[in-house]
């Protein structure tokens, strides 16, 4: 009987990836060798065609031919499926019956989403089925959501968390709050913190004369989702206004804003009257983004809710000094690497950014804490974790 893996990425965005994107990738990228090398059979469930030019997706082949240069064609048809028609490789195609015999592992990389295959193979005694919890802020913030998806979120967490055989999550504070809300017990989950790294991307001739025009400016890089918290960061900025315009300081905001999105906020600024004090450059190319980053003088994350916090662990890779919310796991993962302030206090926020106009802030001082705190996270140390705790599953099998 054969042992298989199944990574299940299903409804996950690797093109922009944010942070499960990312996850999901560098899983992906490296699950074929270390299948291989322990001789079990993989499958990658919903990796979209169009991703095919996408760095990970050449890593993948680039295993799968090392490994069967005589037949790589093939063996990259059965291991991706999702490439291939169906109707194109019936001879590769498993029966249900097979499945559900076999000895196999299914990962869940989000809990937002779950596999098709789940009904027919609960029950299946060679079956484990791992987990990802990303983070369950609709218990916190269940104001956020609509009605349909609030309930649609708590029927699926029911579900994962009676079914799952082991559960991996990306902070301690993930794992506290499925301990609390959900009722897993905390033996069975394994804290694994995601990884962070920048691939470097040329900057376009555009953004080195935007920048030029920028002067001094902080930078928040995230959706305006209403967890992300831009209108109290505004407030804040409404309260010091003079010291801001007094600084020649500016506040850029990128991530993807909708047109109506973009209105919405440019109307909160003018009735704030800060509008000359933020621009709003929205979705930017890797490259872009780096650079505006890497110059700030510092990234400012007034997030009420965080399951990792992967903008602030990418900011510092960068050298940017940063000012961030103290919510959710961004404690954990920030240490005292960063400047914290508690995202519901306007006194807090207040304080900390005019600290950081008087012109003996000490940016090298953040930076070299922020460059010593990114090397707890690494996307190396998050895959061999979350192999390791395949195998010690599958072992149980």
């Amino acid at each position: 009987m054969g042992r298989r893996v199944i990574l299940n990425c299903q409804g996950v965005s690797i093109k922009r990836a944010g942070g499960v994107g990312r996850y999901s990738s560098e899983l992906a990228s490296e699950l074929p060798a270390w299948a291989i090398s322990r001789g079990l059979e993989f499958d990658i469930e919903g990796i979209n065609p169009a991703f095919d030019r996408q760095p990970f997706l050449r890593r993948v082949k680039k295993v799968v031919k090392h490994a069967f240069p005589e037949s790589s064609h093939q063996f990259f048809k059965r291991v991706l499926p999702t490439h291939i028609n169906p109707a194109e490789r019936p001879n590769l195609m498993r029966s249900k019956a097979s499945e559900e015999s076999e000895s196999l592992l299914l990962h869940e990389v989000s809990n937002y989403k779950y596999s098709g295959r789940v009904g027919r193979l609960l029950g299946s005694p060679g079956f484990r089925y791992v987990v990802t919890f990303l983070d369950i802020q609709d218990f916190f913030y269940p104001e956020f959501f609509g009605d349909e998806e609030l309930s649609a979120r708590r029927i699926l967490y029911d579900f994962l968390a009676a079914r799952g055989t082991s559960f991996i999550a990306i902070s301690e504070f993930t794992k506290r709050t499925m301990t609390e809300r959900l009722g897993i017990p905390a033996d069975l989950i394994e804290v694994i913190h995601l990884g962070a790294d920048v691939r470097s991307c040329p900057e376009s001739d555009s953004s080195v004369h935007r920048r030029g025009q920028l002067g001094d400016y902080y930078i928040y890089p995230a959706k305006p989702w209403s967890h992300k918290n831009h209108v109290f960061l505004y407030r804040s900025m409404a309260r010091q206004q003079s010291l801001w315009r007094a600084r020649g300081h500016r506040l850029v905001l990128t991530g993807g804003f909708t047109d109506l999105e973009r209105r919405q906020a440019t109307d909160r600024l003018k009735e704030l009257g800060i509008e000359d004090l933020v621009e709003i450059l929205g979705f930017l190319p890797d490259g872009d983004l780096q650079a505006l980053v890497r110059g700030a003088r510092a990234l400012v994350f007034p997030s009420l809710f965080e399951g990792f916090g992967m903008p602030v662990v990418e900011a510092q890779l960068l050298g940017c000094p940063v000012i961030s919310s103290s919510a959710g796991s961004l404690r954990e993962v920030c240490g005292d690497s960063a400047t914290l302030f508690d995202p519901g206090e306007d006194a807090e926020i207040d304080s900390v950014i005019e600290a950081s106009f008087a012109a003996d802030f000490d940016r090298q001082k953040w930076q070299r804490k922020g460059f010593e705190n990114v090397k707890r996270f690494t996307w190396e140390k998050c895959r061999s974790a979350t192999f390791a705790h395949y195998q010690r599953v599958m072992e149980g099998i």
